[in-house]
Formats: C-alpha cells, sequence, structure tokens
C-alpha cells in the first residue's frame, strides 16, 4: 500500500514529507488526533467518535489485498462462520491475472 500511496501522491503533483511511518492504525490515527500530521487510512478505521475529519480520495484507485484466515486443524466457532460466509459474499475476489470476481 506504501508504494501505491507515494505513486498516487506523485500522480497528484507532490511528494509527502514522511518524518514518521507507522503500520499500527491506532497510532497512526492518534498522531494525526493530535495534529501532528495526516495519515491515509480505509474509512473503515475510523469510528466516528475521533475528532478527526474523513475527506475522500476519489481520483486515485488505491486498493489493499486483505486475506481471511483460518486453522485447518480446528473447527470454527458459528460466530466466526457466520462472519466468514459473510465477508465470503461481500468481498472482492482476484483471480491470478488479477481479473475481479464476487465470491
Amino acid at each position: 500500500m506504501r508504494e501505491n500511496t507515494l505513486a498516487a501522491c506523485q500522480q497528484a503533483g507532490f511528494t509527502p514529507r514522511i518524518v514518521l511511518d507507522g503500520g499500527e492504525m491506532d497510532m497512526v490515527l492518534r498522531l494525526a488526533e493530535a495534529g501532528l500530521g495526516i495519515a491515509l487510512m480505509p474509512r473503515l478505521a475510523l469510528d466516528g467518535s475521533r475528532r478527526l475529519i474523513a475527506l475522500p480520495v476519489s481520483d486515485q484507485q488505491l486498493q489493499r489485498t486483505m486475506a481471511l484466515v483460518s486453522r485447518e486443524d480446528r473447527a470454527l466457532a458459528p460466530a466466526a462462520r457466520a462472519l466468514r460466509k459473510f465477508l465470503e459474499g461481500q468481498l472482492v475476489r482476484r483471480g491470478p491475472h488479477g481479473d475481479e470476481s464476487r465470491r
């Protein structure tokens, strides 16, 4: 995601000055909330209780790949099975050639 974000900034005509890079979302959001910079986050990372302003990035195609994992040697709890079924119905699956399909 970092390379995609930097490429999107370059396409927009600027290079960000990165002084701190963090991978833990809550820490990055807290730094932005304290006025120490900005953060590029998925909308789901904002819970509505923070004193932050969310601005959509609409002219770029920033995408993130996520994976759903579980152990093969253990059965899923009923709630985990329900979540998995829901997510599989909602998420876009990419094939080996980058083609999209709904599962």
